[in-house]
């Protein structure tokens, strides 16, 4: 957390003559605050999407591994067979 951040968490109430400037600055600091979520909030959808791909592209990949295991198991089988028969 950043000095400017501590601020905001640690204030004392405003007092009711400085009440009208203790709004403005926490008005501001919500904002800031809301910008802050909404740019974390875009930085976890970005990741979030990435990682979809990701995880496509490796099952798809995962996909094709399987399909080459099968065949070359077939192939390995034909040929104990035809050995076999001999």
């Amino acid at each position: 957390m950043r000095d400017s951040d501590a601020g905001f968490w640690n204030r004392v109430p405003a007092s009711s003559e400085s009440e009208g400037k203790g709004q403005a600055a926490e008005e501001s600091d919500l904002l800031r605050i809301e910008r802050k979520i909404d740019r974390i909030q875009c930085f976890l959808n970005d990741n979030y999407r990435e990682l979809e791909e990701s995880l496509k592209k490796q099952k798809s990949y995962f996909n094709a591994l399987e399909i080459m295991f099968y065949i070359l198991l077939g192939i390995s089988l034909a040929q104990f067979i035809f050995l076999m028969i001999r």
